[in-house]
């Protein structure tokens, strides 16, 4: 299989998932305000809340280095390392060596056992959230998938999210790439401790009273950029198929006239292929910005 590069990471949300129609997009505008904490798990959901108030002043010392809100990271910390401080918040892993799961061999700097504190800051920055200046609730939702990743985009509402609430109807991934309907999230979803840090905590509160129904600007243009490096990488392998040095390249004997090293017609098979590659780039950028407001907005 021919693997292009730059063309997976544009296109995840339609090339291995499907494009996506109005009743099966994540709607986080509309599903945060229907979302309810299950009656049978209001309980535990209060202890996770609680839990996160008493690690608070971790979580802040993570948000003065990265910008981002404690009540973002506490559910990150549950979902993806049960809020032990031994342990990666990239994933889990734990911090006497770097990660050995995606992502794989974090932090780069920096020498093991880490502490906890630079791990977890690596974590954020690595995804970029120390770039973001307005936490809405739909800003706070989008980045929870996107940390996660975009498997259950085609399943349904993604569990990471959503479990413990109405909005979650079962569904999860039990292996890579190995989805079963039957089976539920035992996790609790960080929408679910959102809304109970909510309840007990005046500043997470205010917080939630931010919102934002469209996608903001810097979303539609981090996905823009994505798809203007695609571009460029085809176009690199249209010239590398025979604008250059290719076309050139020959091999010389010393009986022999000198032939050329890549045939013509792969050299023009390869500059079309460059072209292919620029043409899809921009079609799937097009319908991923359209997607990503389906997603946040519902519209």
């Amino acid at each position: 299989m021919l693997i292009l590069p730059g063309i997976k990471r544009v296109g995840t949300l339609y090339n291995e998932h499907g494009l996506l129609d109005r009743s099966s997009a994540i709607e986080y505008h509309k599903r945060f305000d229907a979302a309810v904490v299950v009656a049978n798990q209001v309980t535990a959901a209060k202890v996770l809340a609680q839990h996160i108030i008493a690690n608070k002043d971790a979580y802040k010392k993570v948000q003065a280095q990265t910008g981002v809100p404690w009540f973002v990271v506490g559910p990150i910390h549950y979902r993806e390392a049960s809020f032990d401080l031994k342990t990666h918040l990239h994933n889990g892993d734990p911090l006497t060596r770097r990660t050995v799961h995606v992502p794989v061999g974090r932090p780069k700097t920096g020498n093991p056992p880490f502490d906890w504190y630079f791990s977890a800051a690596d974590a954020l920055t690595l995804e970029g959230f120390d770039k973001i200046k307005n936490w809405s609730v739909e800003r706070i939702c989008y980045e929870w998938e996107l940390y996660n990743g975009w498997g259950y985009l085609k399943r349904g509402p993604s569990p990471y999210l959503w479990s413990w609430t109405s909005i979650y109807k079962g569904g999860k991934y039990v292996a890579d790439g190995v989805y079963s309907d039957s089976t539920w999230d035992k996790q609790c979803g960080c929408v679910a401790i959102l809304k109970e840090l909510a309840e007990v905590d005046p500043e997470v509160r205010e917080a939630l009273k931010i919102r934002e129904p469209a996608p903001p600007p810097e979303v539609r243009t981090r996905i823009t950029t994505e798809g203007q490096t695609t571009v460029k990488t085809g176009g690199t392998i249209a010239a590398a198929g025979g604008a250059g040095q290719v076309v050139n390249a020959t091999v010389t004997q010393p009986d022999k006239p000198a032939e050329p090293l890549i045939s013509p017609f792969i050299t023009y098979s390869a500059i079309g292929l460059g072209v292919a590659v620029v043409v899809v780039a921009l079609i799937l950028t097009a319908r991923k910005l359209n997607l990503v407001h389906l997603k946040w907005s519902g519209q």
